[in-house]
C-alpha cells in the first residue's frame, strides 16, 4: 500500500456481507436476532452447589470455619428466641440483619452490649456503664465481619487487639463515643468515617443502624423471628454444621459431622473381604 493511499475499513464490509442475506426477526424475549440464532441461558449456581464447592475447597477445615464465623450469631439467635428481644445490625431498608448481635458484641465506644443498660423492650437508648457513651451502636470487632479474612492467617494475629478504623487511620475507640470526633493529637478528623465495608452487604458502617426490637415489632416489619432467625435456617446442610439434632449449638471444636456420618455408614455396611487362598507348599 502506498503512503498516499487511504486505508479501507475491511471489517465493516465483511460484517455487512455476513448479514447481507440474513433475515432479522424479533424473538419471544423481545430481542432482535437472525433466524436460527440461539442463545444459552446462564443460571447462577444453586445454594447446594455452593456448599459442595466450599466443602471441596476447605476440606476438613470447612465445618470448624463455619462454626467459628457464625457461633456468635447462633448465640444471639438463641438469646433472642428465649427472651423475645432482638438486636440486629443492618441498613434501615433491609428485611434481614447483616449481623445478629449478642451480649458480647462490641459497641462503638469499645465496651460490650452487656456493659450497657439492659434492653427491656421499652428503652431503646442504652447508655454504657463504663463510659459516657449514651447509646449502644454495634461495631465490627473481627476482620471476617468486614471481609479482611487475611488477618486471621497471620501467625501472630490476636483478634482481641483488632479494631476497625476511620479514614483518618485511627481506630474506632480512639474517637469520642458521643461526638465521634478523633481524640488523637494533631488529627483534624471531626467525624468517624469508616474505612471498611460490611462483609454481608458491601455498605459502609454509617449506612447501618443497630435495631432493638421486640417479637411483635419483628412480626409487624415482616422480619425473620423465632426459628427463622437462626443462621442458615433455610439451608439445612449448613444448619447441621452449627446445630445438633436437638437444635443445640455445637462447640467450634466439635468433630466434623460429615466425617461422622461417613464413619457410621461404613460401620453399618463393612467391606467383605474375599477368603485368603491357601498357601502352596
Amino acid at each position: 500500500m502506498s503512503k498516499n493511499s487511504k486505508p479501507t475499513n475491511t471489517n465493516k464490509s465483511l460484517v455487512a456481507k455476513a448479514y447481507e442475506n440474513q433475515i432479522i426477526v424479533k424473538n419471544s424475549d423481545g430481542e432482535y436476532a437472525p433466524i436460527g440464532y440461539t442463545k444459552r441461558e446462564i443460571k447462577p449456581a444453586d445454594k447446594a452447589e455452593l456448599v459442595s464447592v466450599a466443602r471441596a475447597m476447605n476440606q476438613d477445615d470447612f465445618e470448624p470455619r463455619v462454626r467459628k464465623l457464625f457461633n456468635a450469631e447462633a448465640i444471639a439467635a438463641e438469646q433472642a428466641i428465649q427472651s423475645g428481644l432482638y438486636v440486629g445490625y443492618r441498613c434501615p431498608e433491609f428485611t434481614w440483619d447483616c449481623i445478629r448481635v449478642n451480649d458480647n458484641h462490641k459497641c462503638f465506644c469499645g465496651h460490650l452490649l452487656n456493659d450497657h443498660e439492659k434492653f427491656d423492650g421499652k428503652k431503646y437508648m442504652l447508655p454504657c456503664h463504663q463510659c459516657k457513651c449514651k447509646r449502644y451502636s454495634f461495631i465490627p470487632s473481627r476482620p471476617e465481619d468486614v471481609g479482611e479474612f487475611w488477618f486471621a492467617r497471620r501467625r501472630d494475629f490476636d483478634v482481641s487487639t483488632y479494631r476497625v478504623k476511620c479514614k483518618c487511620k485511627h481506630a474506632h475507640d480512639k474517637h469520642d463515643p458521643v461526638m465521634m470526633n478523633c481524640k488523637e493529637k494533631a488529627c483534624g478528623c471531626r467525624m468517624f468515617n469508616s474505612d471498611f465495608l460490611c462483609a454481608a452487604c458491601d455498605q459502609h458502617w454509617e449506612k447501618h443502624e443497630t435495631f432493638f426490637e421486640t417479637l411483635k415489632e419483628r412480626k409487624e416489619k415482616k422480619l425473620p423471628y423465632g426459628e427463622n432467625y437462626r443462621p442458615f435456617n433455610e439451608m439445612q446442610e449448613l444448619k447441621q454444621v452449627l446445630y445438633d439434632e436437638e437444635d443445640q449449638i455445637l462447640p467450634i471444636d466439635a468433630p466434623n459431622r460429615q466425617q461422622e456420618s461417613r464413619a457410621i455408614g461404613y460401620s453399618k455396611s463393612p467391606v467383605k473381604q474375599s477368603p485368603r487362598p491357601p498357601m502352596r507348599r
